[in-house]
């Protein structure tokens, strides 16, 4: 599941992007802190209270803790041989699938340990 921006914010994002761009230079650019790559309007949540916040992060909490269990029971689930394709010990997808949803991966390629 991805997050799909409204109509209406898209509409602040933008404004905001123009209040930056339109900005004097006295005033500190904060472009920098999005990356090189990334626009300013990016950083333009950041400015809400934390409370407004704390519902999106729980939410991508909860949407990574339940891809990381699916993921795992896909892995319990995968054969010998499909392991063997995949490169990977069946040992370590053993170990990997036991893993609680709350602890990140580890999962590497046997031909690109070490």
């Amino acid at each position: 599941m991805t997050y799909q921006p409204t109509q209406s914010q898209i509409a602040r994002l933008k404004k905001h992007e123009r209040s930056i761009l339109s900005r004097p230079a006295s005033q500190p650019d904060l472009a920098y802190l999005a990356g090189a790559d990334l626009p300013a309007s990016i950083l333009a949540g950041l400015n809400r209270p934390i409370w407004q916040l704390l519902p999106a992060a729980l939410f991508a909490q909860l949407s990574l803790w339940r891809e990381r269990a699916q993921a795992r029971q896909r892995l319990a689930a995968l054969s010998r041989y499909a392991l063997a394709d995949l490169g990977i010990d069946p040992a370590q997808a053993a170990f990997e699938a036991e893993k609680p949803f709350w602890q990140p991966h580890e999962l590497r390629r046997a031909d690109r340990l070490g």
